[in-house]
């Protein structure tokens, strides 16, 4: 229901207006309860999605640094592997070692360390194996 997506968002503001014009008109107080929960859970799918929407947009702000600290250029890699790219970003996106990876990174060593707590350091090593001297380190 984020702003993010436009069809989305219109479909949930004309939910809302309805249910708010049906609250304006004399109700059972079954069918009243009916649709404050309706209201109420459009309201909660908002909130969610919003959540979702902002920590989507920062969810993966580590790879590129990470793939890059590995020798990896990640237009390369998006290129000539889309399906592993994709596959990356969406176990980077569900990854709770965000923090960690990201003090990593800034802190130079995650090249050395990302197997204590990357999810993706095996395909990563698959990758880094299959396009073994390929890659430029790129700062």
């Amino acid at each position: 229901m984020s702003k993010r997506d436009p069809i989305a968002y219109f479909v949930h503001r004309q939910n809302v207006t309805h249910y708010q014009r049906l609250l304006q008109t004399p109700l059972e107080p079954d069918r009243r309860r009916a649709v404050l929960d309706l209201l109420a859970q459009e309201d909660a799918a908002e909130r969610e999605t919003d959540i979702a929407g902002h920590a989507a947009a920062y969810a993966t702000d580590e790879l590129p640094k990470l793939l890059r600290a590995l020798g990896i250029v990640p237009q390369r890699l998006a290129f000539d592997d889309p399906g592993t790219m994709q596959g990356i970003q969406r176990v980077c996106f569900a990854c709770d070692h965000k923090s960690q990876c990201q003090r990593e990174v800034a802190a130079g060593t995650a090249a050395t360390r990302y197997h204590d707590y990357c999810p993706n350091a095996m395909s990563l090593d698959h990758y880094l194996i299959r396009n073994e001297g390929r890659e430029e380190t790129t700062g």
